[in-house]
């Protein structure tokens, strides 16, 4: 449901714009990203939901979210404990 997490509320929402992009294209647009945006394929540090959110953000608004939010993934590998972290998640994602 729109503003729920599994976890709570979000902490944050941010509009990102408004969109003139009937629903039907919509769809047809998302089917068209399934391929690359699919359980097979997904990354939880390289290829996860804040990065197909990005493309469909873009797609519906011509804006991206922002990057601190598409880096987070990159800005905890870039600490001690993310450094630690890697070699697990990476096991994880199967790479």
């Amino acid at each position: 449901a729109p503003g729920l997490t599994p976890f709570g509320p979000p902490d944050k929402v941010l509009e990102l714009g408004r969109t003139h992009i009937p629903h039907d294209i919509l769809m047809e647009y998302l089917a068209e990203l399934h391929p690359r945006f699919n359980q097979s394929t997904y990354s939880f540090l390289h290829h996860n939901c804040n990065n197909f959110s990005d493309e469909v953000s873009q797609f519906l608004t011509g804006e991206p979210i922002p990057s601190y939010i598409t880096g987070l993934p990159q800005q905890v590998l870039s600490t001690p404990m993310g450094a630690l972290l890697q070699p697990l998640l990476q096991q994880m994602d199967g790479q």
